[in-house]
């Protein structure tokens, strides 16, 4: 497989994988007259954004549906952060710190407030 393969190969399955993290879907205005298709982002307590037409539009949860709304209170906010929190411990534990003459392991007191990651391949 030549390197042109390769990258195609590599592309196409990035874009793939990434067309499942938006899921569009149809909404449907509070007195039930008007819809539109977006992809849903997040929501507050009183307010939901939308990715429309290639931009990033935030309302108020009343302009929406009941079952819009209902749909919207299903969407774990709190799992979201919860995942953060995992994959921030995953790479607690895999930190490393350069002494001066080599990398050692590393574990924080507390988290960092970012990070650098590296990676590597070789084809």
């Amino acid at each position: 497989m030549n390197i042109t393969m390769k990258k195609t190969l590599i592309t196409g399955l990035s874009i793939l994988s990434c067309a499942g993290i938006l899921s569009a879907r149809t909404w449907t205005s509070a007195n039930g007259s008007d819809t539109f298709d977006a992809d849903y982002v997040s929501h507050s307590a009183s307010e939901v954004t939308v990715i429309k037409d290639s931009k990033k539009v935030s309302f108020a949860l009343n302009l929406l549906s009941s079952d819009d709304q209902a749909w919207i209170s299903k969407q774990a906010q709190p799992a979201a952060n919860a995942n953060a929190a995992t994959f921030v411990d995953g790479l607690n534990k895999h930190l490393t710190k350069f002494d001066g003459a080599a990398y050692q392991p590393y574990t924080p007191e507390k988290n960092p407030e970012y990070y650098v990651l590296y990676f590597s391949a070789s084809w």
